[in-house]
């Protein structure tokens, strides 16, 4: 235990962690951790910020979830097609179904109702659709191909980095 300054205030704490030069960043008191602010992650400001407005801080972290699902697939579709495993519009068609019909945001109630807090489909888009499940799973689609970009863009890429890796003579 040592005696360390808390903003202004010296307080008997645990010292848990130190930078490399020896300079406190994190701390023990009575319980509670305590962050200097130089160590703090994005989590931690996040946690910062639901403090202060937890609603709002909530809603923003459900966003970038949902978004960062959408990124997923759409990066694995590239992924897929720049290594020849997705090589027709129907293959990426087919990946990209399995990929968001399987996905947990269309198979939990309260992942389907973030999908239309988040989408950037236009509600007339997706009153268009029946049904919850279906119009959960448009949406959904939607964003990640918005994500993908031009899938014929994407296999022509893909096709021409084959072309000059088979005349390549290494």
């Amino acid at each position: 235990m040592e005696f360390i300054d808390v903003n202004g205030t010296k307080v008997q704490a645990e010292v848990l962690t130190r930078a490399e030069d020896g300079s406190i960043r994190s701390v023990n008191v009575d319980g509670v951790v305590l962050l200097h602010r130089d160590a703090l992650t994005d989590a931690h400001v996040w946690v910062r910020a639901a403090e202060s407005n937890p609603l709002q801080a909530a809603r923003e972290l459900l966003e970038q979830n949902y978004w960062s699902d959408v990124k997923e697939i759409a990066e694995e579709a590239k992924d897929e097609i720049a290594r020849g495993r997705l090589d027709t519009k129907d293959a990426v068609e087919r990946f990209i179904h399995e990929s968001v019909d399987g996905s947990y945001r269309l198979n939990n109630t309260d992942a389907q109702r973030e999908v239309f807090a988040y989408t950037r489909m236009g509600q007339d888009e997706v009153e268009e659709w029946w049904g919850v499940e279906y119009s959960a799973y448009a949406a959904f689609r939607a964003d990640v191909y918005e994500e993908l970009g031009d899938v014929d863009e994407l296999l022509a890429e893909a096709e021409a980095a084959g072309e000059e890796d088979e005349h390549d003579p290494t």
